[in-house]
């Protein structure tokens, strides 16, 4: 690929304008009419980049928005050209949206006093309980902060693990 499209560009530019554009070429030119994939993912970087580091209102966060259209409008254009967008199913999401935060929860702090045995892992937006004591889970709904929780089987009104294709 650098081959033909050239060096990556710098990948920790704010905005990620050349990097994000890059790779709109790669499978605007390249990917969609030689490789012709069933499935098409494309982690594009910005917003989220820019936004971490800059901020909602910051002019490199309005520009990663816009090469974000920009982006995917090229990448429609190419299945419209080549006739494939009226039998493609296009998906876009995002990992946490546009939310700011106004406080610090801390639940494996908070969890301290309540875990008799086993363990709490906070991971970003979300926090791995290890335990078998059947009394956590309502430890756990005391903090205004939780939202869905998830189990092994779904006890005490929650999901199972299944849901989402964790259990095993």
């Amino acid at each position: 690929v650098q081959q033909r499209f050239g060096p990556l560009p710098n990948r920790h530019a704010l905005p990620a304008t050349k990097w994000t554009t890059y790779f709109t070429r790669v499978i605007d030119e390249f990917v969609l009419p030689e490789l012709a994939p069933t499935l098409l993912v494309f982690w594009h970087t910005d917003p989220d980049h820019t936004t971490h580091a800059r901020g909602y209102s910051a002019p490199q966060t309005h520009q990663s928005l816009r090469d974000a259209d920009n982006n995917l409008g090229a990448i429609l254009n190419t299945y419209a050209q080549r006739g494939l967008l009226d039998s493609t199913a296009c998906v876009v999401t995002s990992d946490h949206g546009g939310s700011t935060i106004t406080r610090r929860a801390h639940p494996a702090k908070d969890l301290s006093g309540a875990l008799a045995e086993g363990a709490a892992a906070e991971n970003g937006g979300s926090v791995f309980v290890y335990s078998s004591d059947a009394n956590v889970v309502e430890a756990i709904r005391q903090f205004d902060y939780v939202g869905p929780m998830f189990t092994s089987d779904g006890r005490n009104n929650t999901f199972p693990l299944s849901l989402v294709g964790l259990d095993g």
